[in-house]
């Protein structure tokens, strides 16, 4: 049996039911498209942001980045660091090797193509690179190493022991990897090279100066343990004694200043100077030594501002030659 509701239920238009399920999913599937189109939208916004900003950052790389001639000279230095160890290191092995120990040259040639080997190796000590040149536009890297070498001689019958600094020359190729080319061969010692540097102290101070007393005063404070180096230094500086003691006594050889310093210098005045030190010990060793100072005028006296780490330079041609007086053993 059938009740009310059922039958009115059953009487129920299903017109207007599929009519409203279809508007529903109509207006559904429109949301569903404009949500799609907005997303879709929104990534490619996102992708040619992307697409524009690496764009830029390219050409500001591209911009940034030297040409490779300007380049060159720094892969070079950076190659031949490379091949100075590499060479410190095949003289090494080739300075030991002998005929029946030659494992360590063999790691970088083939030593049986080498000639004969000695029946004892060299002894050495102290090995280190002394310079490197390389032709311009060559692969080829020519390293001076040197080193101590133990020679024994026989003077009146009796074996002398030396270690002579000794120097030799390897020919390293830096394409595509190191290899030495051929063996070391002992070269000459380096000329020394001239200095062109301008020192700009133009002016000789007594040593018996207050500007000279100051900075015997500080160096006896600094290296013999005087004491007392706040006495004649700027307040506030951060110079320290050496510590331990290396000396005895301390005495100026010469003194030059960058200009000539005031008999009353007022607060804050500033000077220069290059100071030649004769050191001594107990032992009657000693040495000799450059100091570059910078003073500062303080209550009418001059102070030690700072221990200059290199002197003060200056184009000129007419040069202050660096004192090199050796003091009296």
């Amino acid at each position: 049996m059938k009740t009310p509701w059922t039958k009115d239920e059953e009487n129920v238009e299903p017109v207007d039911s599929v009519e409203a399920a279809s508007v529903a999913g109509t207006m559904t599937k429109v949301h569903s498209l404009s949500s799609k189109a907005l997303v879709t939208g929104f990534y490619v916004i996102i992708a040619l942001t992307v697409m524009v900003s690496f764009t830029a950052l390219a050409l500001a790389v591209m911009k940034e980045v030297p040409s490779e001639a300007a380049t060159t000279s720094g892969f070079e230095s950076r190659v031949d660091d490379g091949a100075g160890a590499y060479a410190e290191a095949f003289v090494a092995s080739w300075l030991s090797a002998s005929s029946n120990d030659h494992a360590a040259l063999d790691t970088y040639l083939d030593s049986s193509g080498t000639g004969s080997l000695p029946k004892t190796g060299w002894l050495y000590r102290d090995i280190a690179v002394s310079g490197t040149e390389r032709p311009e536009g060559s692969t080829l890297a020519a390293v001076t190493v040197a080193a101590n070498v133990k020679e024994t001689k026989t003077i009146d019958g009796k074996p002398v022991e030396t270690w002579p600094r000794r120097y030799f020359r390897a020919v390293i190729n830096t394409d595509d990897g190191l290899s030495p080319v051929g063996l070391p061969a002992p070269v000459s010692a380096p000329a020394p090279a001239g200095s062109n540097v301008t020192l700009r102290y133009p002016e000789s101070i007594s040593t018996n100066s207050e500007v000279a007393t100051t900075a015997t005063s500080f160096l006896s404070a600094y290296a013999t343990g005087a004491g007392g180096l706040d006495r004649y230094t700027t307040p506030g500086n951060t110079i320290t004694p050496i510590s331990p003691v290396p000396f005895t006594t301390a005495t100026i050889r010469s003194l030059n200043a960058d200009k000539v310093p005031s008999s009353a210098p007022k607060d804050g005045e500033t000077l220069n100077i290059l100071a030649a030190v004769g050191f001594e010990t107990d032992q009657d060793q000693g040495s000799s030594s450059t100091y570059a100072m910078a003073l500062t005028a303080r209550a009418g006296r001059w102070e030690v501002s700072s221990l200059s780490p290199v002197p003060q330079v200056e184009k000129s041609t007419s040069p202050t030659a660096i004192p090199t007086e050796r003091p009296a053993p």
